[in-house]
């Protein structure tokens, strides 16, 4: 019997899932439509607060009903944790069908093929359904990184090549456009397509380019959260680094910048496929 609905936030212990439907749904306008089947918010406040921006209703949700409220917040966790059981009873999910948790949204691998476009599941609740609609849909998982995951669609199941990273705000991935982000779309499409070798391959050209500096400096922008070239400050202060928005080709042919991050994620990968190219040798 699964379990896992009860957590809040969770990540399968695996560091990577390739070629299978990974399924990500979550609680469609979820505040909202969880304090009025409490009862916390009448009929009239639920539908000012609907048809408005998110940011909006949020923020109004925060000052007005949970802000000071302890009650009003556990009525809300409360609510999503129940919304998220009777989701994995409707269709039928377990433990290890599961990716991710984060509070009302919920990644799974979806085995049957049942979603494969804009679904909506419709969860009986107190008073109206809870209804969790399909926000995305990818083909592999990564985790590089300890608050770095990775999600990927090679566009079989939408119109386009999806890159999702969890741990890197939009406008922060927005920077590595052409750069980090393209390069990992062409080694997971590679991983998916032509199989582990071309990716193994791919990622020893890739990886001898980056550690002798032939590439592009906006390669060796740290692909975290912050987003930044790290700079080492050698003659002022050598045990000291700092990070910097821009940098220069000059920069780095001189070898100022600390290359070691994105480096660390290379090496993630290589034992990544190294690890699937094994396992696929013992079958």
């Amino acid at each position: 019997m699964a379990e896992l609905w009860q957590k809040e936030n969770y990540t399968i212990d695996a560091d990577f899932i390739i070629g299978n439907i990974i399924c990500e749904l979550d609680i469609e306008k979820c505040n909202i439509n969880i304090l009025y089947n409490a009862g916390v918010i009448d009929i009239d406040t639920y539908n000012k607060l609907y048809n408005v921006e998110k940011h909006y209703r949020e923020v109004w949700v925060g000052n007005n009903i949970l802000k000071n409220n302890s009650t009003n917040n556990k009525i809300l966790s409360d609510g999503i944790t129940e919304a998220r059981r009777r989701f994995f009873e409707l269709l039928h999910l377990e433990d290890n069908d599961i990716i991710s948790i984060r509070k009302d949204s919920i990644f799974f691998i979806d085995r049957e093929s049942r979603f494969n476009g804009d679904a909506i599941v419709e969860i009986p609740f107190i008073k109206s359904p809870i209804r969790f609609k399909q926000k995305g849909i990818y083909t592999s998982f990564y985790k590089l990184k300890r608050r770095l995951v990775v999600l990927y669609n090679t566009g079989r199941f939408s119109s386009r090549e999806i890159l999702s990273v969890a741990g890197i705000g939009d406008e922060s991935l927005r920077l590595h456009d052409k750069y980090f982000s393209d390069f990992l779309k062409a080694l997971f499409q590679t991983a998916e397509l032509k199989g582990t070798v071309e990716a193994i391959n791919l990622l020893k050209i890739f990886y001898l380019n980056y550690i002798n500096l032939r590439l592009d400096v906006g390669y060796y922008r740290e692909y975290n959260a912050q987003s930044r070239f790290r700079i080492n400050q050698y003659s002022l202060y050598p045990n000291q680094d700092f990070l910097l928005e821009y940098a220069s080709e000059e920069s780095k042919n001189r070898g100022e910048i600390n290359i070691s991050y994105n480096e660390s994620i290379l090496r993630t990968l290589m034992k990544i496929y190294s690890t699937k190219y094994l396992s696929e040798r013992k079958r």
